[in-house]
């Protein structure tokens, strides 16, 4: 069970310049208000004894940090960072009206908006080492169509996959871009819980502030990976499972 935000925020507050010897510079770029984040890294980066430094970029401020290249997040000289955006910053009107325009219209739309989601990776991967990890889209519950979605030729839904889909393809070309699957987040606790309409009328915040914990444990894992901290371990199969040993039966003297 995830501890409540306010515990990170407390904690963060009491943590002590400690000078460890693992070292991380954690940047966060969103399209959403989404504060918060850095008290958990912090804490969480502590924990495991790390020195965790942070940026989170401005509202709705990631081209602009991405872009200028005399940006903060450049002068920050993140060793990763995070690009999450939401479905809806990403469709803007469309989110909405989804059939307003034609079928073909909505594939030209969707593949502009990619392209220039995929200029913005390109110029990053290019300014800066820092390791890019780029979130897929939630596909809400919701859809203007109801259940006839399914049956509409590129429909709201499949709008969404296809995104996915390409981005992840695209992403996978690139050696220090990787793709975090919200999609599968948010599937994982329910669109119920991350997505709360009170929070996000008064400050457009599309995650639950209770679920920003749940998020940062996912994200941790690209820490950990970053700071080479990941466990490996060696299988020996000696008993003809994996393979046709029997070490284990005869003894290592009559192999």
């Amino acid at each position: 069970m995830e501890k409540k935000l306010s515990y990170y925020i407390t904690t963060a507050k009491e943590i002590k310049a400690v000078n460890y010897n693992k070292k991380i510079r954690v940047a966060v770029l969103s399209s959403f208000t989404i504060n918060g984040i850095e008290e958990v890294f912090k804490v969480k980066c502590n924990e495991k004894e790390i020195e965790c430094s942070t940026y989170l970029g401005g509202y709705n401020q990631y081209s602009q940090n991405i872009l200028d290249k005399q940006s903060n997040l450049y002068r920050f000289a993140p060793d990763i960072t995070f690009l999450i955006l939401d479905t809806r910053s990403l469709l803007g009107n469309l989110f909405h009206s989804p059939y307003s325009i034609s079928e073909s219209q909505r594939r030209e739309y969707v593949t502009s908006k990619l392209n220039e989601l995929l200029s913005i990776i390109d110029v990053f991967s290019k300014n800066i080492k820092s390791k890019l990890i780029v979130a897929n889209f939630s596909s809400p519950t919701y859809s203007p169509y109801g259940i006839f979605d399914t049956k509409t030729v590129y429909g709201f839904k499949e709008m969404i996959l296809d995104i996915n889909g390409r981005l992840a393809k695209e992403i996978s070309k690139i050696e220090s871009v990787y793709l975090y699957d919200f999609s599968n987040f948010v599937t994982k606790f329910g669109e119920i819980n991350i997505f709360d309409f009170k929070q996000f009328f008064f400050g457009d915040i599309k995650i639950a502030l209770d679920y920003i914990p749940y998020l940062v444990n996912d994200l941790f894992a690209y820490v950990i990976a970053v700071l080479g901290l990941t466990k490996r371990c060696i299988v020996l199969d000696l008993d003809n499972t994996l393979w046709g040993g029997i070490v284990g039966e005869i003894g290592r003297a009559h192999v």
